[in-house]
């Protein structure tokens, strides 16, 4: 959980020992809040923030949390190779290669072959 003195408003963030390396301004802390990162897999990743009255406020521990998200690789990012992509595209035309001859009609090489045949 946390204690009511860690919370840190959104606005405070850009001020804060912890990111003077990466000196993020004030709109960027608050896009981290609302619309987030797309992660490497393609999800949002969101900054942990709860409202006190109007004003968002999160913790050193909750922006740690959203760095270490977005820097966390994925294995759904390395599992798809371009090899199996191709391989499915290969399978993809054999397929219609074999429709287009059950339904008798010949298989060409393409619309080119035909006007220089």
């Amino acid at each position: 959980m946390y204690a009511p003195e860690d919370l840190i408003p959104l606005t405070e963030v850009p001020n804060l020992p912890l990111l003077k390396v990466l000196q993020p301004c004030e709109i960027t802390v608050w896009r981290w809040y609302c619309q987030g990162l797309k992660g490497s897999c393609g999800n949002r990743i969101f900054l942990k923030a709860i409202k006190i009255g109007s004003r968002p406020c999160t913790t050193e521990a909750w922006l740690q949390e959203f760095f270490e998200a977005m820097a966390a690789p994925t294995a759904i990012a390395t599992t798809r190779t371009p090899a199996s992509a191709d391989q499915k595209k290969q399978a993809r035309i054999a397929k219609a290669r074999q429709q287009i001859q059950a339904a008798g009609k010949p298989a060409s090489a393409g619309g080119r072959a035909k006007l220089f045949a």
